[in-house]
């Protein structure tokens, strides 16, 4: 297992009987068997691999299949998003983030969102959800973007008070673009922004402050800690 960006890959690796290139294509299909003589011997209904890819892709995740051939055991390699917010933190308990929020607006004692402009780059679609969803709630006036191009259009076109963006961006990463904003004028090279990502060492968060951002935040980050520190950054 490894982070690659704002994901998680798991690969999982056998040298059993291994897959030819033309089963390989079909793997995940329900009632999909190969046509080796130990297949026929064990059985089974070619269900396996097509409940796992239901299961990962429910979780906003991927998987895909290889093989150098039969005899030649398989690799099977797993994707899935590291969650951007979970809602409590409890000081004894283990907690387990999740990827979703309920519809309850969060609050914060004495902290608004109210008239706040925020935009955020985020290529995960479940983690935008998310990211919009909750502050919205807190009051904010929320815009999104997929890649470093439509943040930097965005920013043009909103003027915010606040940039949210993630690092593992595809194309152009996130530090490649807080460097392209504070080079833009009238104004918005100074934006406040704050890197939300799964790059989450102390030389992660060092590398992004010397990029641009004034804050430096690791997935998944507790709900009220980002309302704060977007709430902070919009009143510099």
């Amino acid at each position: 297992m490894q982070r690659v960006n704002s994901r998680v890959e798991v690969t999982v690796a056998d040298n059993g009987v291994g897959m030819t290139p033309s089963f390989i294509a079909h793997a995940f299909e329900r009632f999909r068997q190969s046509d080796s003589r130990e297949t026929q011997q064990t059985g089974g209904l070619g269900l396996g691999l097509s409940i796992v890819k239901n299961l990962i892709e429910m979780h906003g995740g991927s998987i895909s299949a290889a093989s150098k051939g039969t005899g030649k055991g398989s690799t099977f390699l797993i994707n899935l998003p590291v969650a951007v917010v979970h809602t409590q933190r409890a000081e004894t308990d283990r907690v387990h983030p999740h990827a979703t929020l309920s519809d309850t607006p969060f609050e914060v004692r004495g902290i608004t969102l109210e008239g706040v402009k925020v935009v955020i780059v985020e290529d995960e679609q479940d983690s935008r959800d998310v990211l919009e969803r909750l502050l919205s709630s807190s009051g904010a006036e929320v815009s999104i973007a997929t890649s470093a191009a439509e943040a930097l259009a965005l920013l043009e076109r909103v003027r915010p008070h606040v940039l949210v963006s993630d690092i593992g961006l595809p194309g152009e990463d996130g530090y490649e673009l807080i460097r392209k904003v504070r080079m833009l004028g009238d104004g918005l090279g100074n934006v406040r922004a704050v890197a939300l990502t799964a790059f989450a060492r102390a030389e992660d968060r060092t590398k992004a402050m010397l990029a641009g951002f004034q804050m430096h935040l690791a997935k998944p980050v507790d709900a009220r800690e980002l309302i704060v520190t977007v709430a902070t950054l919009a009143m510099k």
